[in-house]
């Protein structure tokens, strides 16, 4: 099965968090630049020739900036929007001035959900919610995370993915068809994922939980074929049965298939590779 790494591997660490002076608090504009790794975001179409995946920016996308309020002054979220989709973000800064420390960013920019500072006061545990309802293929929401370069506000946020993609080519799919609900006997594919740290940022698969279903809401292409991008952790073989199953607007099963992934299963997926199957209903 051929495999695509989409994206060149390596993230810096967060610096930690000095002591900073206490300024007046003052919301203030910011502008910040956003790139992917290798590429660039959310529009999503791939090149048949290269295998590769390209990426772009779309008016209205949105990241959201984790920073502090500087000497114990607690974390705060600052959602930041592009209108152009230039790769040009702005937002309103609020905390203290002079005291805000910028550490990372996410994308979707919703995923972000839970924070918690170490005894080292170094580095944070966090964690990120993937939902459990998609609209569209999945390619814009497939999640990632940016450092922030020199703590602040400026300069370009370079953002790497979190885990891998599966993607799934799906013919056959009945003009009828507005849902695919995709359910794995043992991996867990939406909800909370704690977010692990070795040089680079990454969601582990997992099978804890009950959160093993993901649906997507589309409308198929006259031809009945669809691609689907199912966002999955890394370093866990996406093995076992998944259940395929198409369902009208009202939740009507239209049909249903459950195989395993043949040879995705042999294979243990990396941070920013995609791997290609194919379903015929």
């Amino acid at each position: 099965m051929k495999k695509t790494v989409l994206f060149a591997i390596g993230l810096l660490a967060l610096a930690s968090c000095d002591k900073l002076a206490l300024l007046p608090y003052l919301p203030r504009p910011a502008t910040l630049r956003a790139s992917v790794e290798g590429e660039t975001k959310t529009s999503y179409t791939e090149d048949e020739v290269s295998g590769k995946a390209i990426f772009g920016w779309q008016a209205g996308d949105k990241i959201n900036v984790l920073y502090s309020n500087g000497s114990g002054g607690g974390y705060h979220q600052c959602t930041f929007s592009t209108s152009a989709g230039d790769g040009t973000f702005t937002g309103t800064v609020t905390g203290t001035e002079g005291g805000r420390y910028a550490y990372l960013a996410v994308y979707p920019y919703d995923i972000l959900t839970t924070v918690i500072k170490n005894s080292s006061n170094q580095r944070e545990n966090i964690s990120v919610t993937l939902p459990a309802s998609i609209t569209g293929s999945g390619a814009a929401s497939i999640p990632m995370v940016a450092h922030a370069p020199l703590a602040s506000f400026s300069g370009t946020y370079e953002f790497k993915h979190l885990g891998s993609v599966l993607r799934f080519k799906i013919t056959g799919i009945p003009a009828a068809a507005r849902k695919l609900r995709i359910t794995s006997a043992q991996h867990k594919l939406c909800g909370q994922f704690n977010v692990s740290y070795n040089g680079e940022y990454y969601i582990q698969g997992g099978s804890d939980g009950e959160q093993k279903t993901l649906t997507f809401s589309f409308v198929p292409g006259a031809d009945g074929v669809y691609t689907f991008y199912l966002p999955f952790g890394v370093g866990v073989k996406p093995t076992g049965d998944f259940t395929f199953t198409l369902l009208s607007e009202s939740d009507g099963e239209l049909r249903t298939r459950t195989t395993t992934l043949g040879g995705l299963a042999d294979v243990t997926p990396v941070r920013g590779g995609m791997y290609r199957g194919k379903l015929d209903f």
